[in-house]
């Protein structure tokens, strides 16, 4: 029987088809080499999904239900679409609550965005450096099972630690870009962190020169420069 949360955590990136623009974070229909798309197949991000209508066994209630695939190709997704299908017309379909661990979502959040490169190297390493803690503090955890207690908890916890509140702010928005695509897959009913208001962060005084300062800045522009007349226009251009 096939089990939605299985083949979910065996899922891996895949070589996606044609090109990437205004594809990242959508579900698109996969098509036939003719152009026509193939009934109940998705795929975003290169992985490849079967969307179906699943009845509720206890409430009666069909509702769309999306199970990632292993596949690597889209043969290899026609086959177990194929499979799907048949357990399905038997009534063996089930969708399991359970997410992933928090540590592995985490693990396979970062995966994706390097294999994707759907974010600058620099900000991913940034991320992946903010969500060590998380994986610390609540990596044990199921990504349904992540609470705003626990959002909470760990700012606190970051902020004894000595970190700065826009720090903390950044650890929680890191937390939400994991927890996104399960939100998706409904396999988390709210985001933990939807409710949870960021911290206030200092105000940083910037230096404002006074009118004084700009003229005397403009004058010795003029003396040294060789374009000093443009740059002092450009100056007191700034300053209107």
């Amino acid at each position: 029987m096939i089990n939605a949360t299985e083949v979910h955590n065996g899922a891996h990136n895949v070589e996606n088809e044609g090109s990437q623009t205004n594809r990242k974070n959508k579900y698109l229909p996969v098509r036939q080499r003719n152009g026509r798309k193939i009934s109940h197949l998705e795929q975003r991000n290169r992985k490849y999904y079967a969307r179906f209508q699943v009845e509720n066994h206890l409430t009666g209630v069909k509702k769309t239900r999306r199970f990632p695939l292993k596949a690597a190709n889209v043969t290899e997704a026609k086959e177990e679409l194929t499979l799907i299908k048949a357990e399905l017309a038997q009534g063996k379909l089930t969708i399991s609550r359970k997410g992933p661990l928090l540590r592995d979502a985490i693990e396979s959040y970062i995966d994706i965005l390097r294999n994707t490169g759907a974010k600058r190297p620099r900000t991913i390493s940034a991320e992946a450096t903010g969500l060590v803690p998380w994986k610390r503090m609540f990596g044990n955890k199921r990504v349904e099972q992540i609470k705003p207690s626990d959002v909470r908890k760990f700012m606190e916890s970051r902020l004894q630690e000595g970190c700065k509140p826009g720090t903390v702010n950044l650890g929680v928005i890191y937390l939400n870009n994991v927890l996104t695509p399960y939100l998706d897959d409904q396999q988390i009913v709210e985001l933990p962190t939807s409710k949870i208001k960021p911290l206030k962060c200092d105000k940083v005084d910037r230096w404002c020169p006074s009118s004084e300062e700009i003229d005397r800045l403009c004058r010795s522009a003029m003396e040294i420069l060789n374009h000093g007349e443009v740059f002092a226009d450009f100056i007191r251009l700034l300053r209107q």
